[in-house]
Order: structure tokens, then C-alpha cells, then sequence
């Protein structure tokens, strides 16, 4: 067995974030980190689609989140905010 003596941190660029999202944080400058380092798996482009899709819709929706402690729903409301804020997400039909 070869050793090739490194560490992780050598190969990889590592950024240091929170570890938890706090929704009043998202106005702070240092928001961006979340937006510019969130991975948008193919489930999670499906489910931002259909976020998009209820938005449009003439009646109003309820959409429950589920998931684990640590499965990163605080992270996808984030980011699906400054998303919704930015206006590169989720834009509704003019009403008449």
C-alpha cells in the first residue's frame, strides 16, 4: 500500500459556513454562501419545479416539508427564499 501523504484539505477547498440556518440571518452579506455553495440535485430541481408550479396556480396550496433531523429542509427553505427574492425562482402570473 502506497501512502501519498496529503490531507483532504490539499485537494479539496473546503469553505467554513454555519452549520444551521437561522431565516434572520438570510439578510446579512454572508448569505450568499448559501446560494452560491447549494447543491441542486435532480430531486431537488423537481421539487423547486414544483414549488413553481403551485405558485402559478389561480388557488392557493399547502406544502408540508418532512424529513430528518439534519436532512437540510432549513437549508432548501433558505434557499428557496433568497431564490423567491432574487426573483430567479417561482415567479407567479400577472394578475389582471
Amino acid at each position: 500500500m502506497t501512502q501519498t501523504g496529503g490531507r483532504i484539505k490539499d485537494y479539496v477547498e473546503v469553505r467554513r459556513h454555519p452549520t444551521v440556518v437561522r431565516f434572520q440571518d438570510l439578510d446579512a452579506g454572508e448569505a450568499a454562501w448559501l446560494t452560491e455553495s447549494f447543491l441542486l440535485t435532480r430531486e431537488v430541481q423537481h421539487h423547486l419545479r414544483t414549488i413553481t408550479r403551485l405558485f402559478r396556480q389561480d388557488t392557493g396550496s399547502g406544502v408540508f416539508l418532512i424529513g430528518h433531523y439534519g436532512s437540510g429542509k432549513s437549508h432548501f427553505l433558505a434557499y428557496l427564499a433568497l431564490q423567491l427574492r432574487a426573483g430567479r425562482c417561482c415567479r407567479t402570473r400577472q394578475r389582471p
